[in-house]
């Protein structure tokens, strides 16, 4: 009896024995882990500018310094060197002027001039950012079918509409704040005919928020847009029938603003900062699409100086990504009346239903030009379309023009 006991026992740790060893043995090899990349240690250089080139509204005071802190707190062995500007011109100009590297970020306008020092971002922009993009922003970072930089901020002018000269002609606002160019057409004439001016503008230097009349005019490489050929012959041709103000060539944005907020133009082109300014003067304001949705203005975001080092670009464009994270557009839209370029952003302007119906109809941007070279055409551009919207040149003729004028140096 001992005995069988004593060789039962034997036999199950004999048996347990054979199966950890077979066990062993048949366990698959652990897959060999991939080393992990080296990590960036070291400093970023980021300049921005409090004001934009190009439009009124200014970045919020300290934003860029808290966030470059918050960054450093989050990513212990980098830290961040920031230079500020008090606008975006000055910003440009050093960076005109200097002859080493460019920073390792830049936040402004596009860095057309710049191409051959500028880091190309297509293999790191990620899905989950380019497809979260109004459309159209991306756009003015791209050329020659590469991307320099990533957007953050889009100007996107509206239609203001003096709701009391819509009253008076006994027409409704356009349903939703959007139109047709057929509807957009049939509402000018019947504002025109209570003896109001129907729509008004200034053509002058920088003064771009009608271009969406004529298909945002140029796009973002200096070429004209598809549309603003027509766009212009149709402008000069409403000018002619009185829809359009018949002074152009005298009319000053100032001047322009004042016919519309004493009631004698229906429609203005204007920029998102100046609704509340028109609200501010008691004018019956709403605010609409231009016709066929599209909107043009100027971009903002960050280009990222050309590295050797791919960990540090990597870097430098978390720290983009972080500085211009949807909630931070949210931040800054509120405090420039720039909209936010990410869709997930949502409306920047929650509880005013002014700016709230502009948020709504900004479907898609055409992005304006910029760099050196196109802010020294703005005024020769602005003859070229005078003499074009007054019947003396003709719209072909002035876009090949501008298109020269705007990537010629003077």
């Amino acid at each position: 009896m001992f005995r069988s006991k004593t060789t039962h026992r034997a036999l199950v740790a004999l048996s347990m024995l054979l199966l950890t060893v077979v066990s062993g043995c048949a366990r698959p090899p652990e897959a060999e882990k991939e080393p992990e990349e080296p990590k960036f240690q070291g400093e970023l250089s980021l300049w921005i500018a409090g004001g934009l080139t190009g439009f009124p509204g200014r970045l919020e005071d300290g934003w860029a310094s808290e966030r470059a802190r918050a960054f450093e707190a989050l990513h212990p062995g980098i830290t961040v060197s920031l230079r500020q500007f008090d606008t975006g011109e000055e910003l440009e100009a050093a960076l005109l002027t200097s002859s080493a590297q460019l920073p390792d970020l830049v936040f402004g306008r596009p860095m057309p001039g710049f191409g051959d020092r500028l880091a190309t971002l297509d293999p790191l922009l990620t899905p989950e950012v380019t497809g979260d993009l109004l459309p159209g922003a991306l756009a003015a970072f791209q050329s020659g079918g590469k991307s320099f930089g990533l957007p953050v901020l889009v100007e996107a002018p509206v239609l203001a509409l003096n709701g009391a000269a819509f009253g008076q002609a006994g027409l409704a606002l356009p349903a939703e704040g959007r139109w047709s160019e057929e509807e957009f057409a049939q509402a000018l004439g019947k504002l025109s005919g209570t003896g109001l001016l129907a729509l008004g503008f200034s053509v002058t230097p920088e003064y771009h928020e009608w271009w969406p009349l004529a298909d945002g005019l140029l796009t973002a490489d200096q070429k004209a847009a598809p549309g603003a050929q027509s766009g212009l012959r149709r402008l000069a041709e409403w000018r002619q029938s009185g829809l359009l103000a018949p002074d152009l060539a005298m009319l000053s944005q100032a001047e322009a603003y004042q016919r519309f907020a004493a009631g004698r133009m229906a429609i203005l082109p204007v920029s998102l900062p100046m609704l509340p300014l028109l609200r501010a003067d008691k004018v019956d304001l709403s605010v609409a699409a231009f016709p066929g949705g599209k909107t043009a203005g100027y971009v903002y975001g960050f280009t990222f100086g050309k590295q050797a080092d791919t960990t540090k670009l990597k870097s430098a464009l978390a720290l983009a990504e972080f500085i211009g994270a949807p909630d931070q557009q949210v931040r800054q839209a509120r405090a420039t009346g720039l909209l936010p370029v990410r869709k997930s952003a949502g409306n920047p302007f929650d509880g005013d239903p002014l700016l709230t119906r502009a948020w709504q109809v900004t479907t898609a941007v055409q992005p304006l030009p910029s760099g050196p070279v196109w802010d020294q055409a703005q005024e020769p551009i602005a003859r070229e379309l005078l003499l074009t919207l007054t019947g003396n040149k003709e719209p072909a003729a002035a876009l090949t023009a501008i298109e020269q004028m705007a990537t010629t140096p003077r």
